[in-house]
């Protein structure tokens, strides 16, 4: 992969969700690291977390239920 490419796929969500869980378990990532990538999945929990809160309000003022 280009290391560009490689770059930005190390910081996305996906890899916060699958594969740094599966590392720590086998033992890719060593003791010094594990801080460093719970802080990154730590990070991507609150920034979701805090984009479902905007966009659920603002769909709560947007959608009108009409009837029973």
């Amino acid at each position: 992969m280009p290391s560009p490419v490689k770059a930005v796929a190390q910081v996305l969500p996906f890899q916060a969700s699958s594969y740094i869980p599966a590392a720590i378990y086998l033992g890719r990532i060593d003791r010094t690291g594990i801080g460093a990538a719970l802080g990154l999945q730590l990070f991507w929990i609150v920034a979701l977390s805090a984009l479902a809160t905007v966009v659920w309000s603002r769909a709560q003022r947007r959608v009108l239920v009409q009837g029973g």
